[in-house]
């Protein structure tokens, strides 16, 4: 069943920021989170939203008005269920392509932060300098593919003079600079990333470098996890690159049925 961690801390509004982690295709989780304040009637007390990989994704998705139901479907019927299609056959600076997920993923949002609905903060990595690198201004586009480059898996990307990969390589769940700059808000913090592989499923070169950047991006869970009021972390048995779309739902129905469970306290301090 794996185990859910929650905290929950007095705050002073009732407005929310919303912090989603990386951890590749355990978004799905997010997703759900994410579905279920739509339906407790808290989608639009979210002010702000801060992702890191996958979580950049969504929380892009989210401010340009997407529901939950209709990002879960866009990344679904996006083509990356095909790896073939993926492949990146013309350079070995990655395994992959990012072609598909800038034609069918992206093409649907905005090309500027600017035009997005609510401030959103996508973390980046600079794989040069060995830094974080926040965007939330300009741009959208080149920062969303960067932070979803997994190292290896996809290419890295430039943009403002630096050479950028997955922001989980550097700062996978950016609570603190939600809380530093939304002091007053109910932060959310979603974690993706409490999965432990098993030996027998280390059998390529591609499970070598992906068991790699799961132990990067969960080193600081815990302690980010301590800024948010409302903290959300479940195991889920799923790899970062999961395939499978039956396990995929029942994941996106966990962070759903998790949501409802955990989230209901705002819902009854809206009330009051």
């Amino acid at each position: 069943m794996g185990f859910f961690r929650r905290w929950f801390k007095k705050q002073k509004s009732d407005r929310i920021v919303l912090v989603i982690s990386g951890g590749g295709m355990r978004g799905f989780y997010g997703l759900g989170i994410l579905k279920a304040l739509e339906e407790l009637g808290l989608k639009q007390k979210i002010d702000a939203l801060y992702g890191v990989s996958i979580g950049g994704l969504i929380s892009a998705y989210r401010a340009a008005g997407y529901s939950a139901d209709e990002i879960m479907y866009k990344i679904l019927h996006s083509g990356f269920f095909s790896p073939w299609k993926n492949l990146n056959l013309f350079t070995r600076k990655s395994l992959l392509s990012n072609t598909l997920i800038e034609k069918n993923i992206l093409h649907d949002l905005p090309s500027n932060f600017e035009n997005l609905q609510i401030p959103v903060h996508i973390f980046c990595s600079d794989i040069f300098a060995g830094q974080s690198v926040q965007f939330s201004t300009g741009n959208l586009l080149s920062p969303l593919l960067a932070t979803i480059a997994i190292p290896g898996i996809f290419p890295a990307v430039e943009y403002q003079k630096k050479t950028l990969v997955d922001g989980g390589a550097t700062c996978n769940f950016p609570v603190s600079f939600a809380k530093k700059d939304y002091p007053d808000h109910h932060i959310i913090g979603v974690s993706l990333n409490k999965y432990q592989p098993k030996k027998s499923e280390l059998k390529s070169l591609v499970d070598s470098i992906i068991l790699g950047f799961e132990l990067l991006m969960r080193r600081d869970i815990l302690v980010q996890g301590a800024h948010a009021d409302t903290f959300i972390c479940r195991k889920l048995n799923s790899g970062v690159l999961e395939m499978k779309k039956e396990k995929l739902h029942k994941i996106f129905l966990q962070g759903y049925h998790d949501g409802l469970e955990q989230l209901q306290d705002l819902v009854d301090k809206k009330a009051k």
